[in-house]
């Protein structure tokens, strides 16, 4: 839950497979409403996450970022 932030619920589409949690976490109460977004790394440098149309990054100076 450290590495969570909340954002709109329509950002995310439900259906999208690429962001469901892992099977362990669908029936806790506090993990299953959650979505994943894994953010790639290249060469040590994040990558931006797509979502839907959006493009979200989590940089460490600026918080989330999107484009």
């Amino acid at each position: 839950m450290k590495r969570t932030i909340p954002v709109r619920a329509g950002w995310i589409p439900r259906g999208d497979e690429a962001h469901q949690v892992p099977p362990g976490w669908a029936d806790h109460p506090l993990l299953a409403d959650l979505a994943v977004l894994r953010q790639p790394v290249h060469d040590g440098q994040p990558q931006h996450v797509v979502v839907g149309w959006k493009q979200i990054l989590l940089d460490e100076e600026l918080g989330l970022v999107l484009r």
